[in-house]
């Protein structure tokens, strides 16, 4: 029987995964609410810069329609430049923070 949770090699990153395009959408009754701060997600990066699975590794707003969930979101609707390891392409996870501040 296979082994582990997870069905790809994640592999050590020389140089990380880079967001392209990263826009959350504030929800508008955390911004009345003057609810603010930095989402911190860990995403699965795939070498063709695709999203896989993502943790909330510092919440500031859990529940439908918080900041996690909005923050979530942004990541899925975009693609990453992948990391390279040895210049090549990898499948890898990165620490991606999404910040939420009212101007």
């Amino acid at each position: 029987q296979g082994g582990g949770d997870k069905p790809f090699d994640f592999v050590p990153w020389d140089d990380p995964p880079v967001a392209i395009g990263l826009k959350p959408v504030y929800p508008d009754f955390a911004r009345r609410a003057n609810v603010q701060g930095t989402v911190m997600l860990e995403v699965e990066v795939y070498k063709d810069g695709s999203v896989g699975n993502i943790k909330v590794l510092r919440s500031v707003q859990a529940g439908p329609g918080g900041l996690d969930e909005a923050a979530i979101n942004a990541v899925r609707a975009i693609r990453f430049q992948p990391g390279k390891s040895s210049g090549n392409p990898v499948d890898t996870t990165v620490n991606q923070p999404v910040e939420f501040r009212i101007n």
